[in-house]
């Protein structure tokens, strides 16, 4: 995606949903790409990606949420 850069990924549904809503209260625009197989859900990840200008405010940010 031009102009974005991605972030991180996961392997599940629930962690790329819990970072774009974190980055939605701090006015961070994010966008989750879902490449995981339709009918095998465990092939594949969710990739965050967040716009160029937004990269350092981003990685602060991530950097600071605890997903474990």
């Amino acid at each position: 995606m031009k102009g974005y850069f991605k972030l991180c990924t996961f392997h599940d549904n629930i962690k790329p949903s819990i970072v774009m809503g974190i980055f939605e209260e701090h006015d961070i625009p994010a966008t989750i790409i879902n490449k995981q197989d339709s009918n095998y859900v465990f092939l594949g990840e969710n990739e965050v990606w967040v716009p160029e200008v937004f990269k350092e405010e981003a990685i602060a940010l991530f950097q600071k949420i605890e997903l474990n």
